[in-house]
């Protein structure tokens, strides 16, 4: 393996390895280390790839400093936490849907929205 270089305001994505993650855990959120100061981890849910004793896990890291930055290989990069997805949005919401449709994910999830004194680029972003 070989060290990463993330030069100035670069955001480069990487293959980290994660051991010991149980074979259940199927997704998980990255996110920052407290004492990391040279990167910044782009926080996401993202699917554990199992590779037996080891797990794949890809990373988004940003350099928003000036001066490149190198991180040596097995170097701590970020912290995993396992998360359960509920529910995805759907990518293909169109407002051709019926207005009940509109309404019954936020039902779901207990949250109220009043969506009539919306604009389309509002509804869009639901």
């Amino acid at each position: 393996m070989h060290a990463v270089n993330v030069e100035p305001y670069e955001t480069v994505t990487i293959n980290g390895i994660a051991r010991n993650v149980d074979a259940g855990i199927s997704e998980v959120v990255r996110e920052n280390l407290e004492n990391s100061k040279q990167v910044t981890i782009c926080p996401r849910v993202v699917t554990v790839d199992h590779q037996g004793s080891y797990s794949k896990i890809q990373v988004r890291l940003c350099n928003m400093s000036a001066k490149c930055v190198t991180l040596k290989h097995k170097s701590d990069i970020c912290l995993i936490s396992e998360v359960k997805v509920l529910d995805t949005i759907a990518s293909d919401f169109t407002l051709d849907m019926p207005k009940d449709h509109w309404q019954s994910p936020h039902e779901d999830l207990k949250v109220k929205m009043g969506i009539e004194n919306m604009t389309h680029a509002q509804l869009n972003r639901l």
